[in-house]
């Protein structure tokens, strides 16, 4: 396969692989993702490290994953067993805490600055 071919195949100009293979550029996230969309057989360790095999090993189907199955009926926790709920303060110390935030000092707007995207800009000082 000729470098403009591989260019072709992967999806990227002509010339990005061009300067790849001369040293000029490295390839760039992007570049590495495109070939590893055009050939998924290719390990994606591989090709950014240069470590394990060339092509990508089997995985294991999801099914397989879990061989096991848990026995749900047999859990610990049975039904119709309540389970308690997050530890909340009660409303008389919420409104604690609300009182906090309000006696906090209060601060005014002193003065509102609007840039335009002509370097311009004008301020507004409330009254």
């Amino acid at each position: 396969m000729s470098s403009s071919q591989f260019a072709d195949e992967i999806g990227v100009q002509r010339s990005s692989v061009s300067h790849v293979l001369t040293g000029r550029n490295k390839p760039g996230f992007d570049f590495i993702q495109k070939i590893i969309g055009a050939f998924p057989d290719i390990s994606a360790e591989w090709l950014i490290t240069g470590i394990g095999s060339m092509l990508r090993e089997e995985k294991a189907r999801s099914d397989e994953l879990f061989i096991e199955q848990k026995d749900i009926q047999g859990s610990s926790v049975e039904r119709g067993t309540a389970i308690p709920e997050h530890d909340m303060p009660p409303a008389s110390e919420a409104g604690k805490e609300s009182d906090m935030i309000t006696s906090e000092k209060r601060r005014s707007i002193e003065k509102i600055i609007v840039i335009y995207n002509d370097k311009s800009f004008d301020e507004y000082h409330p009254q």
